[in-house]
């Protein structure tokens, strides 16, 4: 009778231990689903935000690419106004000097006339 009931608190320690690591297994379990959600919703972050990255990256390119095109249009905007800038300055001297001369030879021509 004694073995039986030594047998039997045996069996009922055995028995809790076995719940009790039941227990811990399920609440173990649980934890590596909520961990594995965790890094599913972690490598879906990082896709998203790759692909956002490379759309950046390409937006970044074309604006290069277009701030090249157009600084290259203004630097050519720019030359051709210096270029028209010189010679209205040129043809500007050019017309006071034909002035000056047309003034010089009306005058000279005037008193000519008069002698």
């Amino acid at each position: 009778m004694w073995l039986q009931s030594s047998a039997d608190k045996l069996n009922k320690q055995l028995e809790s231990q076995l719940s009790e690591l039941n227990n811990k297994l399920d609440v173990t379990q649980r934890e590596l689903n909520d961990v594995t959600a965790a890094k599913n919703h972690a490598q879906s972050d990082v896709t998203d935000l790759s692909r956002q990255l490379e759309e950046a990256e390409n937006e970044v390119s074309q604006l290069s690419r277009a701030k090249q095109a157009l600084t290259k249009k203004f630097d050519e905007a720019k030359s051709t106004a210096d270029n028209e800038a010189q010679a209205k300055s040129k043809l500007s001297a050019e017309l006071r000097n034909a002035q000056v001369l047309s003034c010089l030879v009306f005058s000279h021509l005037r008193s000519a006339s008069l002698r």
